[in-house]
């Protein structure tokens, strides 16, 4: 394997792989066969099956490089920032995937797949596995199926339980609040402020999209904006956009990032209980 190919140093890999070898050690390891491992893989576009993949050394995870590193500030003082946004969990594409293919067509998760190639929206098609990821008991889902949104708009997930309850997410990754946040921990490095710890500033039109996409509610369905990000936006402006929302389109927001610690934000208070047991979500603690 030529290392050149990698945009992580060595000082942060422990072990290189192959992605087919990546996955099929995450399969071992979390106790899924040989054949779900081989399945998976046969399933990604070449660009990801041929993608370099690692063992993280500061975490033990297996990961994946995929995707377009972002830049934080100007030339000739720009910097290339490589992570996570680039180094993803092989845990996530393979349990995804195998979900995936439990709920939805072979014909649906192939456009999923294909649609996974796309290196500058990668990690916004990845992110849309979390959900589904994240419940203990049986559920069905329909993935962007017609009539939920409106007009030609699509909801990402439509997810019911016991036949009964249910509700819509359209699921997004936020990345301009981290390159925000690395900015301004750049600029304010060398002050005082630098010293105590700050939350991220709120993006502009965090939720403005997803609203326009959902109807309003016309049945006791749920319905909200599940949001993949790596930072802590500050309360008192996070809570007052989603005050702002039209209750009778979204009634929660559930921010979060691959491990099932969420900040839940809701119109009703019984929708956080619900929430947290369905989606198995613990409380998000302040970084």
């Amino acid at each position: 394997m030529d290392m050149s190919e990698y945009l992580t140093p060595p000082r942060l890999r422990s072990e290189d792989f192959t992605v087919l070898q990546a996955i099929k050690t995450v399969a071992e390891t979390e106790g899924k066969t040989l054949e779900d491992a081989i399945c998976i893989y046969q399933i990604l576009p070449a660009s990801i099956q041929n993608a370099p993949a690692f063992r993280d050394k500061l975490t033990g995870l297996l990961r994946y490089e995929y995707g377009l590193p972002y830049h934080i500030g100007r030339r000739p003082n720009r910097t290339v920032v490589v992570g996570t946004n680039v180094a993803h969990q092989v845990s996530i594409l393979l349990n995804g995937l195998l979900v995936m293919r439990r709920l939805l067509t072979e014909q649906q998760v192939r456009h999923f797949c294909k649609n996974l190639g796309d290196k500058s929206r990668h990690l916004d098609y990845l992110s849309e596995l979390d959900p589904i990821l994240r419940p203990t008991t049986e559920f069905k889902a329909d993935y962007e199926g017609k009539g939920f949104g409106r007009g030609k708009r699509k909801i990402d997930w439509h997810i019911a339980f016991d036949g009964r309850t249910s509700c819509l997410l359209d699921v997004k990754h936020r990345l301009k609040g981290l390159i925000d946040y690395m900015q301004q921990v750049s600029t304010e490095f060398h002050t005082e402020k630098a010293k105590k710890e700050f939350d991220a500033p709120l993006p502009d039109g965090l939720f403005a999209n997803s609203e326009a996409k959902f109807r309003p509610v016309l049945d006791e369905r749920w319905q909200g904006i599940w949001i993949l990000t790596q930072v802590y936006y500050d309360d008192h402006a996070l809570h007052q956009a989603f005050d702002s929302l039209d209750p009778q389109k979204i009634q929660f927001v559930v921010l979060t990032h691959f491990r099932g610690e969420a900040r839940l934000l809701t119109k009703l208070d019984r929708i956080r209980p619900w929430l947290m047991e369905k989606f198995n979500l613990t409380e998000m603690k302040k970084r």
